[in-house]
């Protein structure tokens, strides 16, 4: 199935937003404990480890503190390997805001959310750049269609780009005017064809009448919307 460049655009900002939606419910209420909670000191007094799904061996603190008079024990709800977490008998500090406990910020249950937001936030940024760049060359295209010369053209060759969908890379096709000698470079094409398919079809190019250099080759009109850049 071949994904058209519009609905990647879609997909990767709402994907972004998922991603910096999550860290939401982990990260701001520790920030808020470290800003508004109560520091108090908590030991490590229990390493506990377990296997995941792959095998792996996964480690998690368990943490006591005296609190109001009390001891009570803290085990957060991240783990990590042995070198991301507190030794047995470390100290560290401790931040409490009504029910919640945190260590603060920097630990791995912080630092881990905090990267996925980020990675959000860049899927964002990229989604949004890649739409507005998208919406621009359609407009192009449809006043290259409207106002341009239209030049007949017959394919010369062929290659692929480095930009891939689903694993498939694009393929970039070179047209030669007829009766001329200029070649002009379509968009990548995510769509199976035969060589054969692109020698027995003329190609439409729109030239802008006044700037030889932005021109248009319609490849949709025989692969549909599998083009992108």
């Amino acid at each position: 199935m071949k994904t058209s460049l519009r609905k990647r655009t879609i997909v990767i900002p709402l994907v972004g937003l998922i991603f910096m939606v999550i860290p939401i419910f982990t990260v701001v209420p520790q920030i808020t404990a470290v800003m508004q909670g109560e520091q108090v000191t908590g030991t490590v007094v229990e390493i506990i480890e377990k296997r995941d799904s792959d095998g792996d061996t996964i480690y998690k603190p368990v943490f006591n503190y005296e609190y109001q008079g009390q001891t009570k024990s803290y085990t957060p709800s991240y783990s990590g390997s042995r070198n991301l977490i507190p030794s047995q008998g470390e100290q560290v500090t401790l931040y409490i805001d009504g029910t919640r406990v945190t260590q603060g910020v920097w630990n791995i249950g912080f630092i881990a959310p905090l990267v996925f937001g980020l990675i959000g936030l860049l899927l964002v940024i990229y989604g949004i750049r890649s739409y507005i760049k998208d919406v621009k060359r359609h407009n192009l295209q449809d006043k290259l269609k409207r106002y341009g010369n239209r030049i007949q053209a017959y394919y010369v060759s062929s290659k692929k780009s480095n930009h891939a969908i689903n694993k498939q890379y694009g393929t970039i096709l070179f047209v030669q005017e007829e009766n001329g000698e200029r070649v002009f470079q379509s968009h990548p094409i995510f769509a199976d064809f035969s060589t054969r398919f692109l020698e027995s079809h003329n190609f439409d190019v729109y030239v802008d009448p006044t700037d030889a250099s932005q021109y248009y080759v319609d490849v949709e009109k025989f692969f549909g919307n599998t083009v992108t850049f």
